[in-house]
């Protein structure tokens, strides 16, 4: 006998983890994990390491010289934007597919590797959904 559940409509599951996406047209969003572990800040500045191909994100000040607003994004406020595209173009990084990189904290800053990024895809509701795979089942084995 199988044990289904009953999927709620419009239920999501909150992520846990820091994620920080780089969108096609330069924005880059923060998950609430990510601007929480930050410490919640106005602004943050961008920081790159061209070496290692890190980037990193710092709090700051809105009037800090190299400060980057930070806006939240709907009504839940689960992601949080700031801009990047002069940011992306300046360093060369492409930004010419959305792409999730797991983020983490190091001295402060939150850093994310543009190696181990994943392509985001489109969600029905326009959201980024770049870890879960969904696979539709054509019949069921009995």
């Amino acid at each position: 006998m199988l044990n289904f559940e009953t999927y709620q409509k419009g239920a999501t599951k909150a992520e846990t983890r820091p994620f920080v996406t780089l969108q096609v047209k330069g924005p880059i969003a923060l998950n609430r994990p990510a601007y929480e572990a930050l410490g919640r800040p106005p602004a943050l500045e961008l920081l790159f390491d061209p070496h290692k191909q890190v980037v990193g994100l710092k709090g700051c000040a809105r009037d800090h010289r190299n400060a980057f607003p930070v806006r939240a994004v709907g009504n839940a406020k689960s992601s949080f934007m700031v801009a990047g595209k002069s940011f992306t173009n300046y360093y060369g990084i492409d930004i010419s597919q959305s792409r999730r990189y797991p983020a983490f904290m190091e001295d402060g800053i939150l850093c994310f590797d543009l190696a181990r990024g994943r392509a985001a895809t489109r969600t029905r509701r326009g959201g980024t959904n770049g870890h879960h795979k969904v696979e539709r089942v054509s019949s069921l084995a009995r």
